[in-house]
């Protein structure tokens, strides 16, 4: 990736805070958000999958148990597994992609207009 390709990507970054867990999401590009509207209802599970990229701290006893408080390093696939049992992280990070985003166009639209 160019390096204006990965500080376009970095500028939709954002953090979402769910209880203790601050996860770093990615705003969804217009094309994105274009097949999410237009797919049937949204999902936030869907969002939540699709547009972390990264977590703040989170040890193993967050994702599996048993008491180690050793930090885990994001990974997608993880990740993946983690959050299909997190129903709880599902709604506050769903919404807050799309508020995200709505801000996003409400911005743009603004430009186009001037």
């Amino acid at each position: 990736m160019s390096d204006l390709a990965a500080r376009l990507r970095k500028q939709r970054q954002f953090t979402v805070e769910v209880g203790k867990f601050k996860f770093t999401v990615r705003r969804p590009t217009d094309v994105e958000a274009l097949e999410i509207f237009s797919s049937g209802p949204v999902r936030f599970d869907r969002l939540a999958t699709e547009f972390v990229v990264d977590w703040g701290v989170v040890v193993e006893d967050d994702i599996a148990g048993g008491g180690s408080q050793i930090p885990v390093p994001f990974d997608r696939e993880l990740w993946e597994e983690w959050i299909a049992d997190r129903t709880d992280f599902w709604q506050p990070i769903g919404k807050k992609i799309l508020s995200t985003y709505q801000e996003h166009a409400e911005k743009m639209d603004a430009v186009g207009k001037n």
